[in-house]
């Protein structure tokens, strides 16, 4: 058998608890059904993880009773007004400040004359943090020069997502040109100048982080090596003479490498000369010698004779200037120069 109601058809105020009055609930003139047991509701949230600033929430209070109810939200024990007039189970949420907010819901319906209601449904918690902004930082973060490594890196604040999917962006492209939080760029070029931004994802969730500030990526021009003799480049075996390497510029740090230009093989480098044909070097196995610098054979031998470049690198990871012009140096025997 059904379990028997009791209906009272005398003017009353109903509230959906017995214990507690409901402002804006007000039914007159209505039979009341009085169940043994009232039906509670649950809420549902999406996304079920803390949410941050600016996200949009979704939450549905759910019944497993017949349709027909009209549903109420409440946000820290006070009743929401909600915008339409047809009360419904579905309420969207879009959080402005950070911290933890209860939400909870109740509903009724009118049937046959009979007012029915169930009871609150148990709170949910709602934990908003502040959305976190990355930091894009450029290494080196001063001088960059065509062919160099530039490594851009993205870095988030946040104890609360254990894995972030990082996107950069150049310029005003919705597209992301890495999905790394170390982006590197090796050999720089001109098509590689602009501004750069990060942001980060929630890797199976559904949080993102703020824009990380525009970092500018520009290129300078490297920085000329200049190389001179002294006191001349035209010598006497054992005779002294000190090859000398300047940067054109107001760094300082600077450290020198040596090269003499060899014939070509298989493993050397070749350059560009300025004057358009490509000559081969070779790092001087003693050029550690010229670290500051200065570069001097003393005494110069026959075998000195011959064409000399440098070049200067500072900094970590290295950037180096061009290679310097082309210094010869002339060694003659004594006897020869007796004759002369």
């Amino acid at each position: 058998m059904k379990p028997s109601l009791q209906v009272k058809q005398q003017e009353q105020m109903v509230f959906p608890l017995d214990s507690t009055r409901t402002p804006g609930v007000l039914i007159s003139l209505i039979p009341v059904v009085q169940a043994q047991v009232k039906p509670k509701p649950t809420v549902r949230v999406n996304p079920q993880s803390s949410v941050y600033t600016g996200d949009t929430v979704t939450l549905s209070c759910e019944l497993q009773q017949e349709t027909g109810w009209e549903f109420y939200w409440y946000k820290n024990n006070q009743l929401l007004q909600n915008l339409n007039s047809e009360q419904v189970n579905t309420l969207k949420v879009t959080v402005d400040n950070a911290g933890e907010t209860e939400y909870r819901c109740w509903a009724h319906r009118i049937n046959y004359n009979y007012y029915y209601m169930t009871q609150f449904s148990d709170p949910v918690r709602i934990t908003v943090r502040v959305r976190p902004k990355p930091v894009a930082s450029m290494n080196p973060d001063n001088q960059v020069f065509s062919g160099d490594t530039v490594t851009l890196r993205c870095d988030i604040q946040d104890e609360s997502v254990s894995s972030w999917q990082y996107s950069w962006y150049k310029d005003t492209s919705h597209s992301p040109v890495s999905s790394e939080q170390v982006y590197s760029i090796s050999g720089v070029e001109v098509t590689h100048t602009g501004t750069y931004t990060c942001r980060g994802t929630e890797r199976g969730g559904s949080r993102s982080s703020h824009s990380s500030d525009v970092i500018t990526l520009t290129l300078s021009e490297r920085p000329q090596a200049v190389l001179s003799v002294s006191p001349h480049s035209w010598l006497t075996e054992g005779d002294s003479v000190t090859l000398s390497c300047e940067v054109t510029d107001s760094s300082t740090d600077w450290t020198f490498s040596w090269y003499t230009v060899v014939p070509y093989r298989d493993g050397l480098t070749g350059i560009n000369n300025n004057r358009g044909y490509i000559v081969y070097v070779e790092l001087l196995s003693d050029s550690s010698r010229g670290s500051g610098g200065n570069y001097t054979l003393s005494p110069a031998a026959l075998n000195h004779t011959g064409v000399y470049m440098c070049r200067g690198e500072r900094g970590e990871p290295a950037f180096y200037t061009q290679y310097s012009n082309l210094q010869p140096l002339w060694i003659t025997g004594e006897e020869n120069y007796l004759l002369c």
